[in-house]
């Protein structure tokens, strides 16, 4: 071919200054224009091309040169001379995108967002022109000295509808490519076909690129962009084609502050299907743009005022939409507006709780927001199909389904927070934070594997009539209106039977046993669920197969302290729940950390990659964040991690005080959780601090007779025992029975705990008498209301043991001892030191009688025996037993 002319040679009226770089298709030069006193970057095509491949080019050329955008380098002309052809362009100075975004540490998001936006307007640009790039990568974004974004490199650029574009398959399979880099470009006869890390599944096949071909090669830079790594794993050709087919994308880095919502429009651009990615580039970056700037509050009564006009260009196909999908807005008046609104507020207030004006101002700004994403999803969902013509009408019907049915689950929150009832007002911003996002209503291909309504319109509309039922049921049960809940979950359970449509039958097992579970009526709530999932799984309704297993296994492995059983189910949910999403997944997670108390390393590694995900899937003030917080600082203290343990609390604390607002009575529950953790550290002083703090926004927020008041007033006597004022943490412990007895009754487990404390109490005042009375009666209530191997009957039959040795009541002695092994040995309650406690407590029962006595060395050889292989850490209890076996030698 004829070389690229040198340094200071001409090429037609162009003085050649020096070579910028060279690339499959020709070599770039830095030339001078005389006639317009400007330098330029001048192409100069390899003369191998062929004159076909040459003369297309150069008339693409011709269509860019038509193309005046500020992100798109401008191309001044095309021409010939001394039989070279080149293409003259924009000459821009500063650094690439692919090392804009590989410097270390990473951009934060908004300005690596903001930089991508730009780039993304240059390619929306060339799409309105009737132009698709083909090959963008980062490293053909070039950003300038004044921070301005262009695109260039249009080498594969064709017009979309030009009948000769040449086939884009690889020159053999892209499997076959073995471990070719997967940053270069793939050449075939002279011509770049794509970069194969950011090219499309269809391209690799082989098919025609189109603008959603461009998308998702936008969307993998962006995902590089924010992340530092590309999303799709594959150190070769083979293992990249196989994770972009199965729609493998890595998880987020851990600690990165990319919100979820970002991520998930990034995600759909990734779709493997194109169909299933964003209807054009200009949708995506109307969605992005709404992402990056700074949220603002909408006044819904006045309507949603959505401003296109700062898109700039590549919106042309919008130019319609008020006339054809301008009806969102209108679709919420009576769900969210300023009526309802209205009534939200006073119901709120007019409660007079003292977290009520911050719950308000939480609730609103949620609502607001969710229904801003609502319309958005709405009226983009409408502008596939009916303006920019890239959605059929198959896929328009499946998304209106799903917004239609997240509509009446906004309609019912709403009404319920318009009761006004104060458990309402205590769980309202947790219920509004649980509305499901419309952003699911995209997922096309979980769209098309939900189950189909009845055939028959007369069942279907029946169905549909009972699926608000349970819509209107499960925001009662998410606000603690648990009678209600139930009432109108086994209306819906008798009329579904009914209707000949099992998938509605296993939706209301399912949502009945919600409610049981959250009227701690265990029982009848495991038999729910196991018939919910019974004829899910016979019927193939995945999510609820998934969430009845989630519920089961927190249900029977940690209400019912049956681990075995819990964690059987808790296998089959995290199963189910890998095919449905990062929040299921979560949830199976944190149900398996629950049933996990004796196994507390397994329960902490369940919590952090429940919290792993959700800080994938939620902005960091969701509620969910603090609840994953706090469980991972209850496995850090069960496993002795104090240190840790505290911090995971306080992050806890401030995620909830952040969610809710300083005053909520959750907060209170987090407060007092700190609280624990620096009383095993023996800060009694700080510790009581934080319980009586917790006290008092307790009986703020709720009054002074309700049940959660308890749980301070225990904790408060328990420190103020350990501090040597048991008189004063006594008279707590009798005012928490009181609350307890008389709201929840005599039987309930926090009652039996409460006797076991005052009988704590009395015999730190040394009124043994009274002690063995009141622990006597906790053990009877006990063991005819808890499961056999509850902890609760272990924490009684220990001091009781001992009361009744210091009473010299041996033959109580040893039937309470005895007892206490049974419970001790299996269970929630299992625990060797405690076993090997009891055993001793049986011996010394045991040792007045002389015929036992051989029998009582025995147990205490066992247990020492036990004691030993534990190590260190339990050397009192080894030395207990070793005194005690040299004090009562053998007869």
């Amino acid at each position: 071919w004829l070389e690229a002319p040198a340094p200071h040679e001409s090429l037609g009226r162009y003085l050649v200054l020096g070579t910028l770089g060279r690339g499959g298709m020709g070599t770039v030069l830095e030339a001078f224009d005389p006639a317009l006193d400007r330098r330029v970057a001048l192409k100069v095509l390899h003369g191998d091309l062929g004159q076909e491949h040459t003369q297309r080019l150069v008339r693409e050329a011709q269509a860019m040169a038509k193309l005046s955008h500020p992100n798109v380098v401008q191309v001044y002309e095309v021409g010939s001379a001394e039989g070279r052809s080149f293409i003259a362009m924009e000459l821009v100075r500063g650094r690439s995108l692919h090392d804009f975004i590989h410097v270390r540490p990473l951009p934060p998001w908004r300005e690596a967002l903001a930089v991508m936006i730009q780039a993304g307007e240059g390619l929306a640009a060339a799409h309105a022109g009737g132009l698709v790039h083909r090959d963008f990568k980062p490293s053909n974004v070039i950003i300038d000295e004044r921070d301005r974004v262009r695109v260039l490199d249009f080498g594969l650029a064709r017009r979309a509808d030009d009948p000769t574009r040449e086939d884009l398959a690889c020159a053999a399979p892209c499997t076959d490519l073995g471990e070719s880099s997967l940053g270069a470009a793939i050449t075939q006869t002279g011509a770049v076909l794509g970069t194969p890390a950011y090219m499309p599944p269809e391209q690799m096949k082989g098919h025609d690129a189109d603008a959603r071909s461009d998308q998702f090669a936008f969307c993998v830079s962006l995902y590089e962009a924010l992340y530092g790594e590309r999303p799709f794993d594959g150190q070769s050709m083979a293992a990249l084609v196989v994770s972009m087919r199965n729609g493998t994308i890595r998880p987020a880095t851990r600690g990165t502050t990319v919100p979820a919502a970002v991520r998930r429009v990034v995600l759909r651009g990734l779709a493997t299907e194109p169909e299933d990615r964003w209807p054009s580039m200009a949708a995506l970056l109307l969605e992005l743009r709404r992402l990056v700037a700074p949220r603002r509050r909408h006044g819904w009564g006045l309507g949603l005022a959505v401003g296109l006009a700062a898109l700039g260009l590549g919106l042309a196909q919008y130019a319609r939409r008020d006339m054809v999908c301008d009806g969102a807005e209108a679709q919420l008046r009576g769900v969210w507006d300023a009526e309802r609104q209205q009534a939200v507020r006073d119901a709120i207030l007019g409660t007079g709780l003292a977290h009520a004006p911050d719950t308000w101002e939480r609730v609103q700004q949620r609502l607001d927001a969710h229904a801003e994403a609502w319309v958005a999803a709405h009226t983009e969902a409408c502008e596939a199909t009916r303006v920019t013509r890239q959605q059929s009408e198959a896929v328009l019907d499946l998304r209106m389904g799903c917004l239609g049915r997240q509509r009446i689950a906004l309609r019912e929150a709403v009404d319920v927070l318009s009761r006004g009832s104060a458990t309402g007002v205590h769980h309202a911003v947790q219920l509004v934070a649980g509305l499901p996002d419309p952003a699911r209503c995209e997922d096309v291909p979980a769209l098309r594997a939900e189950l189909p309504p009845p055939a028959d319109p007369q069942v279907a509309s029946r169905v549909e009539a009972l699926r608000q039922r349970l819509s209107r049921a499960r925001s009662l049960a998410a606000t603690g209106e648990l009678h209600d809940a139930l009432t109108m979950t086994e209306s819906v359970v008798a009329r579904a039977e009914a209707l000949t449509y099992p998938p509605l039958q296993a939706e209301a097992w399912l949502a009945r046993g919600v409610v049981e579970h959250l009227q701690g009526r265990y029982a009848e709530a495991e038999a729910d669920l196991e018939q919910a999932y019974l004829l899910a799984a016979e019927h193939r309704h995945t999510a609820v197969e998934a969430e009845a297993t989630a519920e089961l296994t927190f249900v029977v492995g940690a209400e019912q302290a049956r681990p075995e059983a819990g964690q059987y189910w808790g296998k089959t949910a995290l199963a189910l729940a890998r095919g449905i999403g990062p929040r299921a997944e979560a949830r199976a997670l944190t149900s398996i950390g629950a049933t996990l108390s004796s196994q507390p390393e397994q329960a902490l590694l369940h919590h952090r990659r429940a919290l792993a995900l959700l800080e994938q899937e939620l902005e960091p003030e969701h509620p969910a964040i603090a609840s994953a917080l706090n469980n991972i600082g209850h496995a850090l203290h069960d496993q002795g991690q104090l240190g840790a343990a505290l911090e995971h609390h306080q992050r806890a604390l401030s995620s909830w005080q952040r969610a809710l607002g300083p005053r909520h009575h959750t907060v209170a529950i987090s407060l007092a959780n700190i609280g624990h953790v620096l009383l095993k550290q023996g800060h009694h002083a700080s510790a009581l601090a934080h319980y009586r703090q917790a006290l008092a926004i307790t009986e703020e927020a709720l009054g002074p007779e309700h049940p959660a008041i308890s749980g301070p007033l225990q904790y408060i006597g328990v420190t103020l025992t350990a501090m040597g004022e048991p008189a004063e943490g006594l008279a707590h412990h009798r005012r928490a029975l009181a609350i307890r007895e008389r709201t929840l009754g005599p039987e309930h487990p926090s009652a039996v705990l409460s006797r076991i404390q005052i009988g704590d109490g009395l015999r730190a005042l040394g009124h043994h008498a009274q002690a063995r009375a009141a622990y006597a009666r906790a053990l009877t209530t006990g063991t005819a209301a808890l499961p056999p191997h509850h902890p609760y009957l272990s924490m009684v039959l220990g001091p009781l043991v001992d009361l009744d040795l210091q009473l010299q009541d041996h033959e109580a002695a040893r039937r309470h001892a005895e007892q206490a092994i049974e419970v001790r040995s299996a269970g929630e309650a299992h625990s060797t030191v405690g076993l090997a406690q009891a055993r001793l407590q049986l011996a010394r029962a045991l040792w007045p009688h002389p015929r036992q006595r051989a029998h009582a060395r025995a147990l205490a050889q066992v247990a020492l025996d036990a004691v030993t292989t534990l190590g260190p850490d339990h050397a009192n209890t080894q030395a207990q037993l070793e005194a005690w076996l040299a004090e009562h030698p053998a007869p």
